[in-house]
């Protein structure tokens, strides 16, 4: 079964502004069965802690692994739905 999620981007996370520096360009990738966001994302080396309080949400890390700083860029996950082609099936 393959999904299609939506998203979009933050360079700048601000909770302080409305739409929290979120784009409003969506876009959106095709996973396989079980395959995550956050599966895509560490695929593509992007190191991220998910939000606790809102799991569609992702903080992106910056390169040094000894730590757990946030660069301020974030994603974040508007809908998960089947594929057209799951649908017509």
């Amino acid at each position: 079964m393959s999904t299609k999620i939506t998203y979009v981007h933050a360079d700048h996370f601000d909770l302080g502004t409305t739409d929290c520096g979120f784009d409003q360009q969506r876009n959106y990738i095709i996973v396989g069965d079980g395959y995550t966001f956050g599966d895509w994302l560490a695929d593509r080396g992007v190191r991220f802690n998910q939000d606790s309080d809102d799991q569609n949400t992702y903080f992106l890390l910056d390169d040094d692994l000894s730590t757990e700083t946030c660069t301020g860029e974030a994603y974040m996950i508007l809908k998960s739905e089947p594929t057209e082609e799951e649908l017509q099936g």
